[in-house]
């Protein structure tokens, strides 16, 4: 439940408030060691941080600052962002008060313009229809779709069009945030991640006395990275797995490219190597294989993959700090004969590419997955930025290798893009049929597939029905197992005629396959792979007849999306990840996982295992949030009482589809890791 604070002590929250905001700024800089050089809270020097932009100060290594301003209230269902707080002006009429905005944009004015960093609101207020409006799904407010009555107020009160324009386009506003005592667990678990029980303890009270101390901590009130790490007791985090994991059986979907990429690491180019192709096409389990022939040729690396698969219970693989140290981990635990003196991460690469130059041997760094870190971190990519700041431009004999998919430019290191330009990058080739046909021969001696034909025909069909794969796939990795599941899961043989009946179309990228499929699928199917989209637990099979016995109504059929997902005993997970990023784009997601949620809720407290109850609630908590937004409930609740509220304020629907059969096939999946990006 939220708390409740008592009247007379609302300043006194507001102030612990911002202090808890703060140290969750420190987690922010221990996440990215390199982000910050120093930060400081409640800042009272007007030459670092003008008042009105004094909360939080981190001072960045260019020398520019980002300055917050905290706002909290206690009451978000009752107090909203909106027009009349931005530009209320207490005190009495006529009197010198100044309204936030005026004093938001005071502050941006006294900075020196070459100081500027980034300046933002962050406040768990919520916005109105007319602010969110002007927010239109982002966080900078557009104040030219506001009401003509209140563009004129906010123009008076900035002095002219051009000051608002100014400040808008500056002003980055984060609304909608925890509450007083969600703020405080959610940095408490945080930490916890770095420190000791006694030095996350120990931060968040002395983080009080920053905040409230004159020159706090000494000499001069900023917080550094050292002094930082010795009061939480930093510990070493464990080493990350860094096995990609190659399938049985696998063979590279062309040998010529496969040994032209592994004599071009051989070379010791100074240009980073650039792998990219579609989602699926296999680039992490090519690159594993590469980093199995090196080893084999006793060539020294070291390597990180952003995403492993979707079995991976790894809590973190993609800010700065997790990859720094992975990588410093493995250069101590594998190169340990290499006199690394200085333990920054561009010091032992220096140290290392120097130590194997000396043997006549490259030292290679393969970094993988880049395009899960923009999605998978709130579209920010400065995880990245940081890392790759420290690794190019490549030093001499230091091999910089890199696979990703072709996103956007706003998706990727700027210094990667400046070191290899897009037209240097290699594209992974399709699987040749050779490759197609290796592949289904792997799935019949394990007993997946079968063939329904006399064993002396058994061979001639078995080319043809590869040869139909290869044709309907274009020897995409991914559509290939997506057909391979689909005859596997509906018991079909394989064969030529059985290979033509597949369902959809996979001729073109992925995102194609998944559009032509969800056409065909029902409503009760959808709502399916959007619950298993939107929460990353193991999905039990029987939780969606569940769910719908709860809701009243029929269960759904699974089968015709299940050859899409990973099955194991644990449960229901996606097998490839762009099918998480495909459904999360499809139209009405957010508004249709908000209705189903508290239904999710209900199932979890009543009918989950034990094992997946406490953390299958903790991972409800974004949707709660995001269903209160659009109920305008902002009260935090329980899972049970969630669902019995939810019912009795309407009858939402699971699903909506007939009554089918719901046995589905007891093979097994393969492993999900074979083509994982």
């Amino acid at each position: 439940m939220s708390a409740e604070v008592k009247t007379t002590a609302i300043p006194a929250a507001g102030y612990v408030y911002q202090t808890m905001q703060g140290v969750n700024l420190l987690c922010d800089w221990l996440d990215s060691p390199t982000r910050y050089t120093r930060v400081r809270f409640e800042c009272d020097e007007d030459a670092v941080a003008p008042r009105g932009l004094d909360d939080l100060v981190a001072e960045r290594p260019d020398g520019r600052v980002d300055l917050w301003q905290v706002k909290f209230t206690p009451s978000p269902d009752k107090h909203a962002l909106d027009w009349d707080w931005l530009l209320d002006k207490p005190g009495k009429a006529g009197g010198r008060s100044r309204s936030n905005l005026r004093k938001w944009f005071d502050a941006f004015e006294a900075i020196e313009p070459s100081r500027v960093g980034d300046i933002r609101l962050l406040t768990n207020r919520v916005p109105d229809l007319a602010v969110g409006s002007c927010l239109a799904g982002g966080n900078f407010i557009d104040y030219g779709r506001a009401p003509d009555d209140v563009r004129t107020k906010v123009e008076q009160e900035l002095d002219g069009a051009g000051n608002a324009q100014r400040l808008f386009k500056a002003l980055e506003v984060l609304h909608s945030d925890k509450g007083f005592t969600g703020i405080e667990s959610h940095v408490t678990s945080r930490l916890r991640r770095y420190g000791t029980a006694e030095g996350v303890e120990t931060l968040k009270n002395r983080a009080v006395h920053w905040s409230i101390e004159k020159n706090q901590p000494a000499p001069d009130g900023w917080i550094t990275l050292d002094l930082l790490k010795v009061t939480l007791k930093v510990v070493a985090p464990e080493p990350l797995p860094e096995n990609f994991a190659i399938p049985p059986g696998y063979r590279v979907p062309d040998n010529a490219f496969y040994h032209s990429f592994i004599a071009s690491i051989e070379a010791s180019p100074r240009q980073p190597i650039v792998l990219t192709g579609p989602p699926g096409r296999g680039k992490s389990t090519f690159l594993s294989k590469v980093c199995e022939l090196l080893q084999k040729k006793r060539v020294p690396f070291v390597r990180h993959h952003y995403y492993l698969s979707a079995t991976d219970r790894t809590l973190d693989r993609h800010t700065s700090f997790v990859v720094q140290e992975s990588l410093l981990a493995q250069i101590k635990n594998f190169h340990n004969e290499v006199a690394v003196h200085d333990l920054t991460l561009p010091a032992a690469l220096a140290a290392c590419a120097a130590h194997y130059k000396a043997k006549g041997k490259p030292f290679a760094v393969i970094l993988d997955g880049l395009d899960h870190v923009w999605r998978n971190q709130g579209h920010d990519k400065r995880p990245l930025d940081e890392v790759f700041k420290q690794v190019l431009p490549a030093l001499e004999n230091l091999v910089v290798v890199v696979g990703t998919q072709p996103v956007d430019d706003a998706q990727l290191p700027n210094r990667l893009l400046t070191e290899a330009p897009r037209s240097t990058w290699r594209e992974l080739p399709a699987m040749s049929g050779d490759a197609v046909l290796h592949y289904l021969r792997k799935e019949l001696s394990q007993g997946r597939l079968r063939m329904d034909i006399n064993a002396d025909q058994a061979e001639e069909e078995l080319q043809a029905a590869a040869a139909e794969v290869r044709a309907r796939t274009n020897g995409h990795p991914l559509h290939v197992i997506y057909a391979t599941e689909e005859l596997v899961r509906s018991g079909r043989a394989l064969s030529k005629w059985n290979v033509e009946q597949l369902v959809g179309d996979l001729s073109h990228d992925v995102k194609t396959y998944y559009g032509s499929l969800w056409q065909l699928l029902s409503a009760s199917q959808r709502d399916v792979l959007r619950l298993i989209c939107q929460f990353p637990f193991f999905w039990p099979k029987p939780a969606f007849a569940d769910i719908a016995n709860l809701a009243g109504l029929s269960p759904p059929a699974i089968t015709a999306v299940e050859h899409l997902l990973h099955s194991s005993a644990a449960g229901l997970k996606p097998f490839h990840d762009s099918l998480v990023v495909f459904v999360k784009q499809t139209d009405e997601y957010d508004k249709r996982v908000a209705e189903l949620t508290p239904h999710v809720e209900a199932w979890l407290s009543r009918f989950a295992p034990n094992a997946l109850r406490s953390t299958g609630c903790g991972q409800l908590e974004p949707n709660k949030a995001s269903r209160r937004s659009l109920s305008g409930d902002s009260s935090e609740i329980g899972c049970w009482s969630a669902y019995r509220r939810a019912i009795r304020r309407s009858s939402l629907k699971v699903f909506s589809a007939r009554p089918r059969n719901t046995q589905s096939s007891a093979h097994s999946m393969p492993t999900p890791i074979a083509f994982a990006t």
